[in-house]
């Protein structure tokens, strides 16, 4: 009986190596998007920390001076922020973007492997009704000449 024999094989091996390396590189964008979050969540803290500081400041004895430091460093932190949300906007924007780029890879891996299993059944079926063919051919040959009877 001959092998099943997939023609599409080598193609299904390139989608499957695409299909890893879109999931690869979609790991990767989610973890740029931890890092990112981590770090505006530090940024938010220290800004809030500044926020506290000026604020006691403000109510404590200081002198203006005091107050306008507090006040720069203030706004050097927003820029920060504003800069890590900037970076987390566009790090959402890759992951979108690389998700569905290994959603289509996926999809386009298992139209193959859907294709794979389907020739697969239906040379299953035709082997299985050559094999039958060729049972139904020995009988023939044994007892279709007339040579033995059979009893049944």
């Amino acid at each position: 009986m001959k092998l099943f024999r997939y023609r599409l094989e080598s193609v299904l091996t390139v989608r499957t190596r695409e299909e890893d390396q879109a999931r690869e590189a979609y790991a990767q964008v989610l973890q740029a998007r931890a890092r990112a979050e981590a770090t505006v969540n530090q940024e938010r803290a220290t800004l809030e920390a500044y926020h506290a500081t000026l604020r006691t400041a403000r109510e404590g004895v200081s002198n203006r001076q005091h107050q306008l430091v507090y006040l720069n460093a203030l706004k050097q932190q927003q820029g920060r922020c504003e800069r890590c949300a900037a970076e987390m906007a566009m790090i959402e924007k890759m992951v979108t973007e690389r998700r569905e780029a290994m959603l289509v890879a996926r999809r386009r891996r298992e139209a193959l492997t859907r294709l794979k299993e389907k020739q697969q059944a239906a040379w299953k079926a035709e082997s299985a009704k050559a094999e039958e063919a060729t049972v139904g051919d020995m009988i023939t040959a044994r007892y279709g000449l007339g040579l033995r009877e059979v009893s049944v």
